[in-house]
């Protein structure tokens, strides 16, 4: 039995990677699969607090994206919203509530207000 990294199955999970979900190789042998070195997942927990959602959802809405209601719950509708803008300011797309996204909504609504 060899050990070897399986870096694509790391990159379709995390979408990181130079093999971005392409396989490697094919064994006919069995192997160990050890994952590939990548940024750490985060929970959602970890990423962001109700109140931190409750901001995120109140900013989008005021630059016109549909979160439904502010209620502080990652719902389907505010993670569209969330992509949504990510897409269109050009940061990456993963619908994820972080501090970083709240920072970056401050600054878009500062911008727009002078």
């Amino acid at each position: 039995m060899r050990v070897v990294l399986i870096a694509w199955a790391a990159a379709v999970v995390s979408g990181c990677g130079m093999f971005a979900g392409k396989p490697v190789l094919q064994e006919k042998e069995p192997v160990v699969a050890v994952p590939a070195p990548c940024e750490p997942v985060r929970s959602l927990n970890a990423i962001a607090t109700p109140d931190t959602i409750k901001e995120i959802q109140a900013r989008l809405i005021v630059l016109g994206f549909d979160t439904g209601p502010v209620d502080g719950v990652l719902g389907e509708k505010t993670r569209i919203a969330i992509r949504a803008y990510q897409a269109q300011h050009r940061l990456l797309a993963d619908g994820l509530p972080t501090p970083e996204l709240a920072t970056h909504l401050r600054s878009t609504q500062q911008q727009a207000l002078h």
